[in-house]
């Protein structure tokens, strides 16, 4: 083990039988002999002192411990690809690529409106949107697959830290022929007794927030439709199966005749959102600027947004 000195070839190899079972047809597909394959995969057990394959009809039969293993080799691969096409696009000058993570609620409207406001200072610049939940972003960033991710707090991610950050309050979203779409003013929980509510899976911190001010109010919850992702809320809301309190980044993209949007006040509603690179990593001029853009964009979209539930 002191010696271990591991390849791309023995990789490659690893690889290979991973994905055909056997070393004859992995010498094919490399274009080399099995002889070759053979003696690669003895080294690579060697150095790693594992079984990875037993020998069983003519086939070689992943072990638990080379399965595993294969996980991250595919991580090592795709991170090689990465390096090799950044290379690629240096020679010849392309232009950067931004990779950001962002559930799929942002990215639903939001994300690719700031992309497009930006993508006006670098025409050449390229985006790669992931999208998942918080934590699946957050931990895509920390493993360095990420250039930048958006977190709601409370979650957070071992491994990344905050480049900065904004704030963004909730609001209530009411089908047009509901009787509350005709009362005005800033809403509280009080105001939705009796409201058939369109709210967030079980495990939400937002909607666990929700129901403990309503059930504070006196107000139990008569909820309607249960979904999983924010913008689904909002869809429900604007097909008018029930009244949804939801962050106004979201419900500003469902500004339609279908629904009235009213301010929702309720105590200890900070929602805060991170936007995170990897920790201990340098940050690259592009990136902090892109980062500085989005809050920039959001604080006067919101600003508008706010304005326009006023002035109802």
């Amino acid at each position: 083990m002191e010696n271990l000195t591991l390849t791309l070839r023995h990789l490659r190899v690893f690889r290979s039988i991973m994905a055909t079972g056997s070393a004859t047809a992995a010498a094919d597909k490399l274009a080399i002999t099995q002889p070759a394959v053979s003696q690669q995969l003895a080294q690579l057990e060697e150095a790693l002192d594992l079984r990875l394959f037993e020998r069983k009809a003519g086939r070689l039969v992943a072990t638990d411990q080379a399965v595993e293993l294969h996980r991250e080799v595919a991580n090592a691969f795709d991170s090689i690809e990465r390096i090799v096409n950044l290379a690629s696009r240096l020679r010849a000058d392309a232009p950067s690529v931004l990779r950001i993570g962002a559930p799929h609620s942002l990215g639903f409207q939001v994300l690719p409106q700031i992309c497009g406001a930006f993508s006006a200072r670098y025409p050449g610049l390229a985006f790669e949107h992931q999208a998942g939940r918080y934590e699946v972003v957050g931990g895509q960033v920390a493993a360095g697959a990420l250039d930048l991710a958006i977190l709601k707090r409370p979650v957070c991610h071992p491994g990344t830290e905050i480049l900065c950050s904004f704030e963004a309050r909730s609001v209530c979203i009411i089908p047009a022929k509901h009787p509350l779409a005709q009362q005005t003013g800033v809403f509280g929980p009080e105001d939705l007794k009796d409201a058939p509510l369109v709210m967030l899976r079980r495990d939400s911190p937002s909607r666990h927030l929700l129901e403990q001010a309503l059930l504070a109010a006196g107000v139990r919850p008569r909820v309607k439709v249960e979904a999983m992702t924010v913008a689904a809320c909002c869809g429900f809301a604007t097909a008018g199966l029930g009244v949804a309190v939801v962050n106004e980044l979201m419900a500003m993209q469902f500004e339609t005749p279908g629904v009235v949007l009213r301010p929702f006040e309720i105590e200890g509603d900070r929602q805060v959102f991170d936007l995170v690179t990897l920790a201990g990593v340098p940050v690259s001029p592009l990136t902090r600027e892109f980062a500085d853009f989005m809050v920039a964009w959001v604080e006067k979209t919101l600003t508008a947004f706010r304005k326009r539930l006023t002035d109802v």
